[in-house]
Order: C-alpha cells, then sequence, then structure tokens
C-alpha cells in the first residue's frame, strides 16, 4: 500500500516524505449506503490535500482527491471506473458523511449511485 501511495504522490505532483505528520482523518476506513457495505478506503492528508484510495474489492479501484478545509473536503476522482464528484463532512475524526454530486461511469457495465446520495463511513484504525 505504500509503494502504491507514494505512486499515486508522484504521477499527481503531490508531495510525500517518509516523516509527515499524519492528518486527523488519516486511516482505513469502511463505507456504507443504506446499511449495506459499500467498500474500504485508505486516507491520507499531506499539506491539506486529502487523497481517498480503494482498497480493491475484485472490482478494480479508485482515488480521489480535494484540498480539506476544517472539516470539509470536496473529492474528485483521478483514478477508477468513473468520473465524480462528492462533498464529504468529517464530523468527528472517525465518522464521515459523502454526498455524491456528481458521476459519470467511464467503463461499461459500472453503475453510479444517483447523484445526492449519501455514504456514512467509521473509521476502523
Amino acid at each position: 500500500m505504500k509503494k502504491l501511495f507514494v505512486l499515486l504522490c508522484m504521477a499527481l505532483g503531490l508531495p510525500f516524505a517518509e516523516a509527515q505528520a499524519a492528518g486527523p482523518y488519516d486511516g482505513i476506513w469502511t463505507l456504507s449506503y443504506f446499511g449495506i457495505p459499500v467498500g474500504y478506503y485508505s486516507v491520507h492528508e499531506n499539506g491539506g490535500t486529502l487523497l481517498a484510495v480503494s482498497l480493491p474489492d475484485g472490482s478494480g479501484w479508485d482515488a480521489a482527491v480535494g484540498t480539506r478545509n476544517g472539516s470539509a473536503v470536496n473529492l474528485t476522482w483521478i483514478i477508477g471506473n468513473a468520473d465524480g464528484t462528492a462533498s464529504v463532512v468529517f464530523p468527528s475524526t472517525t465518522t464521515l458523511s459523502a454526498t455524491q454530486t456528481s458521476c459519470t461511469p467511464k467503463v461499461a457495465g459500472v453503475r453510479c449511485l444517483p447523484n445526492g446520495s449519501v455514504i456514512q463511513g467509521t473509521k476502523i484504525f
């Protein structure tokens, strides 16, 4: 996972280093939609830029990036089977609420949730 993170940072021109302090939301998160699990994400922050990378579940993986402003961030998908955006709010350091604001599949057979769908997240470590 560390190599993937470094490669993504390099590809995006984002700074990275071994000794960076962790952001308040860094960690592994589980996401659900109406109580149905929809995946796991590894979240990392560096210099205000937040990167969320899905952990592969057999259907591929994706990555989204955005600039955190307080406890909120607007994420834009940069890699994956769909182009999209989401508005994320962290009510605490262990919970999140993400509202999908746009989604367009890039691969046949991939479906998006309806825009406005709210996904809940819980930090597991």
